[in-house]
């Protein structure tokens, strides 16, 4: 890790109008920022979550999501105002801030906000809205780009469930996590891949999930065998359609190292390559970290610190892909930290492999410290995690934790280990029950959950 390439991630995600300064042991941002853009429409969206890591009161952006609102009708948009990206920032800047700060945001109009996220998702001059209200899907042979247009649509309904949830509204809730799975719809089992579907409900035929045709095929900017894996606000659904861990780790295992033929038509956007895995276009940002939620945190470690390292350098050239509005620097910030935020709104950030061998952030409850011991190209592996001294043993930290402040800190090694089970019932991760009522046993844990 270079302080130049920080540096230069931290500059391109900021388009900085405050004053930057980072080093090997601290990073702050000063100053007043007077030029941020609010969220792109991937989950990620992370140029919003770094921000909420650095700047956790947000008043910029929450200034901007307000002027944003204002500018169209409370219950729907204007025609000559089809939404595209602002209303995408409602999707995903917005679930993340109200999810995150309890179901209410100081000195925002959460309510209204919300209602004009509903409107928007169900506004008939969006790309395809129509079909998808009808049908629960959008047909390939009806819309360009139908495929992967429903598969966005999923995990912006799946926020939108979030902020639902949040506000105390059930009903929708329910309708909009069961939106949140219509992803459901694309895939075909026989070939364990999300695949078009026609408006008679028959598969496309034929079907070749490496092709790309930008702008007017089925997916766009990508292709089948990277939106196969677009499912990040329900890993665990996608994973049981493919039958189980076993076979989803080795479709995942596949997926880095496939290559095929992506035609002559392909966009430009599938860049920065690991086999199908696209580092340059964000529908793969999330995919590196799956390794982490399936018991195999090693192979995330070696594939984000393998991106980190050879997709990154502190040139105007520096990133494999469209910056958008932050994101490809923003994804190196969170993942030099050791961490990164899978899931949409989900509150999260999932362990990889730190870069930094000390970080520090300023937090409402002060700052929080992140470590890396023994820590090197070789050692890239965490061994062990603690928490405010104590041992940790979940693969993920909470932004609630995260902001109340304290230490974490990574014991690194040459050696590949899982120091959390990755089959803990949820009920089961903040008080373990007596040894003889355990459902798991994980050598890597045993001594610190006695």
């Amino acid at each position: 890790m270079t302080q130049s390439n920080v540096r230069a991630a931290f500059e391109r995600h900021f388009n900085t109008h405050g004053t930057l300064y980072a080093s090997a042991g601290r990073i702050n941002l000063i100053g007043e920022h007077t030029d941020y853009n609010g969220g792109f429409v991937f989950p990620g969206a992370v140029d919003c979550g770094i921000t909420a890591m650095i700047r956790p009161n947000g008043t910029d952006r929450v200034r901007a999501y307000a002027v944003d609102l204002d500018s169209y009708a409370e219950f729907g948009l204007r025609e000559e105002d089809k939404p595209s990206e602002s209303w995408a920032r409602y999707i995903f800047g917005v679930c993340r801030e109200i999810q995150k700060r309890g179901g209410r945001i100081g000195g925002f109009d959460t309510e209204r906000a919300y209602r004009a996220m509903k409107a928007s998702t169900t506004y008939p001059l969006q790309d395809a809205v129509p079909y998808g209200l009808e049908n629960e899907f959008i047909p390939d042979d009806k819309a360009a780009n139908a495929t992967s247009i429903a598969m966005e649509y999923a995990v912006g309904d799946w926020g939108v469930a979030q902020v639902a949830k949040k506000l105390g509204n059930t009903a929708d809730y329910e309708e909009y996590l069961k939106r949140g799975k219509y992803y459901t719809h694309y895939f075909d089992k026989s070939i364990n891949f999300i695949r078009p579907k026609l408006e008679n409900g028959e598969w496309l035929t034929p079907y070749d999930p490496f092709e790309s045709i930008h702008g007017v095929g089925h997916f766009c900017e990508g292709n089948g065998w990277q939106y196969t894996f677009f499912v990040p606000q329900h890993p665990e659904g996608l994973i049981a359609l493919m039958g189980g861990d076993r076979p989803f780790t080795a479709k995942l295992d596949e997926f880095f190292t496939a290559e095929g033929d992506l035609g002559e038509e392909a966009s430009m956007d599938i860049s920065g390559l690991i086999g199908q895995y696209a580092h340059g276009n964000e529908p793969s940002h999330h995919i590196l970290y799956l390794y982490t939620m399936l018991g195999q945190p090693w192979k995330t470690a070696d594939k984000v610190r393998e991106v980190l390292t050879t997709l990154y350098h502190a040139a105007p050239d520096g990133l494999s892909g469209n910056e958008d509005v932050g994101q490809m620097s923003a994804w190196y910030i969170l993942s030099s930290l050791g961490m990164y935020e899978a899931e949409p709104a989900g509150g999260r950030y999932w362990f990889g492999s730190p870069l930094f061998d000390k970080a520090e952030i300023r937090v409402p409850g002060g700052a929080f410290s992140i470590t890396a011991e023994n820590n090197s190209a070789e050692n890239k592996y965490i061994q062990r995690v603690w928490l405010n001294g104590q041992p940790y043993t979940k693969p993920w930290i909470g932004h609630a934790d995260l902001m109340k402040g304290g230490e974490l800190r990574f014991e690194m090694g040459a050696e590949p280990k899982v120091w959390y089970c990755p089959d803990e019932p949820e009920a089961y991760a903040d008080q373990r029950p007596a040894p003889e009522q355990r459902l798991f046993k994980s050598e890597a844990v045993e001594g610190e959950i006695a």
